[in-house]
C-alpha cells in the first residue's frame, strides 16, 4: 500500500481541517406499529475528512500530482498517512479530485475530500 510522501506536508491545516462521524453507516426499517428501528451496518463505517496544506511551494506540487497519478492511480488506490489531529497512522482513500489555489507568491494551497478507511 503507498505510503503518503515525507517530503510533503500531510492535510493539516487548520483552517480546513474537518472530520465527520461514519457516513451512511445506520439502517432504518420501518416496523409495522410505532417508530422505525435503527442499526449501525459495520463496526468500521468509513469517515469523511476535509482537508487542506496551505503554502505548498510549487516545486513540491509535482512530487503531490506525482504521488496521486502514479502512485495513487488518480486516486483509485488507498494510502496511509499519520492523521494529523491524532497522529494516529490510518488509511486514506481521495473521495474525487483535489484543488489546488494559488497562495503566497511561489506558493499554493491544495483541499481535498479523503475518505478515513481504517
Amino acid at each position: 500500500m503507498p505510503t503518503w510522501p515525507a517530503t510533503l506536508t500531510f492535510f493539516s491545516a487548520r483552517g480546513g481541517y474537518t472530520l465527520t462521524s461514519p457516513e451512511g453507516n445506520t439502517i432504518e426499517t420501518a416496523m409495522s406499529v410505532g417508530p422505525p428501528k435503527k442499526r449501525r451496518r459495520s463496526s468500521a463505517g468509513p469517515r469523511l475528512f476535509k482537508g487542506r496544506i496551505d503554502n505548498l511551494p510549487v516545486a513540491q506540487l509535482a512530487v503531490f500530482e506525482a504521488f496521486f497519478h502514479d502512485d495513487l492511480l488518480d486516486g483509485a488506490l488507498s494510502f496511509e498517512a499519520v492523521d494529523p489531529l491524532t497522529l494516529v497512522t490510518r488509511t486514506y482513500r481521495f473521495v474525487d479530485t483535489f484543488e489546488v489555489r494559488p497562495g503566497k507568491p511561489l506558493r499554493v494551497r491544495i483541499d481535498a475530500d479523503l475518505r478515513i478507511l481504517a
